[in-house]
This record gives structure tokens, C-alpha cells and sequence, in this order.
């Protein structure tokens, strides 16, 4: 008997439904205007360009469940804080975000080098 191929593996349908899940729960969030801000379409943009970044410098962690346990909890907080200070402010200039990104870069990264390491992909 062969085994099929499954195209997709458990990780890639979880980050699937949280993707999901995370823009119904913003569309539920935002209020019911005419048109969005544009400090929203930011938050979106730059939440999958910080988040897609680290995926791509720790791909070699992917399959350790620290590494998701960790991704979670840090997503979830950059939404949280992101959401609280966007809800309070006015304007928040796109160039606003470059600066937070580097500010996150440097400190997930060095989070998320700590995790795993000296273990072997499970």
C-alpha cells in the first residue's frame, strides 16, 4: 500500500485559520465606515511583512512547537499593542511603522534565536 502525499502539512492549515480567523476578527473590530484608515491597511501590511520576515530567517525551526508557541504569542501581542495605541491615535504615519519594525526585528530575533536552540528539528 503507498502512502498519498498530502500537499499541505498540520502547521500550514493552522497559520491558514489563524490568517482566517485574524482578518475576520479585524473586520469585526474596525467600525463600519465609508472607507478605512489608512493607519489599518498599515497595521495589516506591516503585520504580514514583520511576521513573514521571521518566517523566512527561522524556517529551519518550522517544525518545533516552541518556535509556533512562541510566533503566537508575539503576534498576538504586536496586534494588542498595535490595536491600542492605533485606537488612540489620530494619524499614524506609514513611516511610523518602519521604525517599530526595526525596533521588533532586533528583539524577535533574538527571542526567537533562543528557542531551539542546540535541538534538532522534532
Amino acid at each position: 500500500m503507498t502512502r498519498r502525499h498530502v500537499p499541505y502539512s498540520n502547521a500550514q492549515l493552522v497559520i491558514a485559520l489563524a490568517i482566517v480567523a485574524a482578518v475576520t476578527a479585524f473586520t469585526m473590530a474596525v467600525p463600519k465606515v465609508e472607507e478605512i484608515d489608512d493607519k489599518w491597511i498599515g497595521l495589516g501590511s506591516n503585520t504580514l511583512l514583520v511576521f513573514g520576515i521571521l518566517l523566512y530567517w527561522f524556517r529551519e525551526r518550522l517544525r518545533q512547537k516552541p518556535f509556533w508557541v512562541l510566533f503566537a504569542v508575539v503576534l498576538a501581542v504586536h496586534l494588542a499593542l498595535y490595536s491600542m495605541v492605533l485606537r488612540r491615535v489620530g494619524q499614524w504615519p506609514l513611516v511610523n511603522f518602519g521604525v517599530v519594525d526595526l525596533l521588533e526585528w532586533a528583539t524577535l530575533a533574538a527571542a526567537f534565536r533562543r528557542i531551539g536552540r542546540g535541538r534538532q528539528a522534532e
